[in-house]
């Protein structure tokens, strides 16, 4: 387990390392640094210091590991959001709103040398993913070059909407993330039958459908494999 310890004001002391030798445990690294941001980024919840909603985007967006980094930020998105799929203009305005806050407050360190990496992926992160199955298929589609397929896209069925992971009309595919957990418990037959009947009706629509799970998006060749299909 390694720590990041962000102080708002103060020098940083020196990195560390923690652990016990008797153990097979590899050691832990603690690193401190200052936050870059201002007083205001704060606020107190059940008496503790934390860093404001939007600003932990930011933090998150710094992250080494680009699928930790769009995932997390997608989930603290939605909290600052709370998207609403049936107003897709006002969703997409709000986040465009967001967005160009991040963005200024990259602009007051662009010598950071995490800020090109935030940047970057700020083109990814968006208001719509429902999950981190879906942000981790946004990662894979973008990682392969897929970049036609929009996500939650309204679709019209049995008489009501339903939102698609990602569709393209014109091009007539569909794409949904999907796991067993879904189809678990004592109705999960019936959720089955649900879900195939309803994929049915969505090849009638977008003849190129395409389903993948969690063991797709986390293989290494995830990327290839979907830029195929």
């Amino acid at each position: 387990l390694d720590i990041e310890i962000a102080r708002h004001k103060g020098k940083p002391n020196h990195a560390s390392t923690f652990g016990d030798p008797r153990t097979d445990l590899p050691f832990s690294r603690i690193r401190r640094r200052n936050l870059p941001y201002p007083e205001d980024a704060i606020t107190t919840v059940d008496g503790v210091r934390v860093l404001k909603l939007p600003y932990v985007i930011l933090e998150i967006l710094r992250d080494a590991d680009p699928l930790n980094a769009v995932i997390g930020a997608e989930a603290a998105v939605a909290r600052v959001l709370t998207p609403d799929y049936r107003r897709r203009i006002e969703t997409l305005t709000a986040w465009a709103d967001l967005s160009e806050w991040l963005v200024g407050q990259l602009d007051r360190r662009p010598r950071a040398p995490q800020v090109a990496r935030a940047r970057d992926r700020l083109r990814i992160v968006g208001p719509f993913s429902q999950s981190a199955a879906e942000s981790l298929a946004k990662c894979r589609l973008w990682q392969c070059g897929v970049d036609t397929l929009q996500q939650q896209i309204r679709w019209r069925w049995e008489g009501r909407d339903a939102f698609l992971d990602f569709a393209n009309y014109e091009l007539g595919v569909a794409l949904e993330v999907d796991g067993k957990i879904k189809y678990a418990g004592p109705d999960g037959a019936d959720k089955l039958w649900a879900e195939k009947t309803r994929e049915d009706a969505l090849r009638r629509d977008f003849p190129r459908f395409i389903r993948v799970g969690w063991s797709e998006l986390w293989n290494d060749r995830a990327g290839t494999h979907m830029a195929s299909l």
